[in-house]
């Protein structure tokens, strides 16, 4: 079984944008890069750093009947909001959706929920969606929040990156 890792967003599109040097963007890219680096279980593959739809057209080539897909993001918000949220869209992709979800409040993450795609933003994730692993969307933490940001820049990529691996070693 292989996991296929996607950072949010990419060099081109940042996604949000914290106060300080960093990008939405490459944030995401370390807890990736950290988590496939810590998983013990399943074969990690890191996607390249694209637009959303060559992420998806990339893992869609390179998937097998049983792999996961994970991409990874960090949420923004009014400055007092916090915690991380997984969101899924088929029955299977639920289960992987949860375990990501409990790993990440198990590191004291403010539970938001596992929530299907339709609860989203746009109401529907191309990455939830379109990729024909089950995949799961992970909010992290909330980066427009000083103080998960301040987490994030200290041993919170770790942190999040180890917690992600040991979910999707336990879902193998």
């Amino acid at each position: 079984m292989r996991c296929f890792i996607s950072a949010g967003h990419s060099e081109t599109d940042p996604g949000a944008d914290p106060p300080g040097p960093e990008t939405e963007h490459a944030i995401c890219a370390a807890i990736a890069r950290e988590m496939a680096h810590q998983m013990k279980v399943v074969e990690p593959h890191l996607v390249p750093s694209s637009d959303l739809k060559t992420k998806i057209a990339y893992v869609n080539r390179w998937s097998r009947p049983g792999d996961i897909a994970v991409e990874i993001h960090l949420n923004s918000g009014p400055p007092q909001v916090d915690g991380c949220e997984v969101y899924y869209y088929s029955t299977t992709a639920r289960g992987l959706a949860s375990e990501l979800h409990a790993s990440l409040v198990k590191i004291g993450r403010a539970p938001r929920g596992v929530k299907p795609d339709t609860k989203s933003a746009r109401k529907s994730l191309g990455w939830c969606r379109l990729t024909k692993p089950w995949a799961a969307l992970v909010e992290v933490a909330f980066i427009t929040n000083p103080a998960e940001l301040a987490w994030l820049q200290s041993d919170g990529v770790e942190q999040a990156a180890l917690a992600l691996a040991k979910a999707a070693d336990a879902w193998a």
